[in-house]
């Protein structure tokens, strides 16, 4: 994809190149120890080509909810429940510049992505016609 830049054209990995999503991506994590009162938005610097959520929490009935839009319904969140080892995780092989969690009480909780070179700039945005109904 050729980029304009003042007087220069340079070229950077659209959000169609297919090598962008075949290599290992740089990492990036975050994550709490603390209960969200209310969803948290994270942001990618750039454009993730695979995310993972790891939920812990002491009792096996707590749950992490992640979705790709802030005002998603609850069909589209994906809920992540601890479970009986008091812990899970899922991996999502998805290209997206933000997603969305939130949790109850005593949750622990991860997210890492492995992230693209291509600029958020380029993702398009996840609702409506895309799939993420309102």
């Amino acid at each position: 994809m050729s980029i304009y830049s003042g007087t220069a054209s340079y070229y950077r990995a659209g959000i169609g190149s297919a090598a962008s999503y075949q290599v290992s991506g740089k990492p990036f994590v975050t994550g709490s120890k603390y209960a969200l009162s209310s969803s948290q938005r994270i942001a990618f610097p750039t454009v993730t080509k695979e995310v993972t959520a790891t939920v812990r929490s002491a009792t096996a009935t707590d749950t992490m909810e992640i979705y790709f839009a802030a005002d998603s319904p609850a069909t589209n969140k994906f809920s992540l429940k601890v479970g009986s080892e008091l812990v899970n995780t899922v991996t999502f092989d998805v290209k997206c510049s933000e997603i969305y969690v939130s949790s109850g009480q005593g949750v622990d909780w991860n997210i890492y992505a492995s992230l693209t070179g291509i600029d958020t700039i380029q993702m398009p945005d996840l609702s409506g016609s895309l799939g993420i109904s309102k």
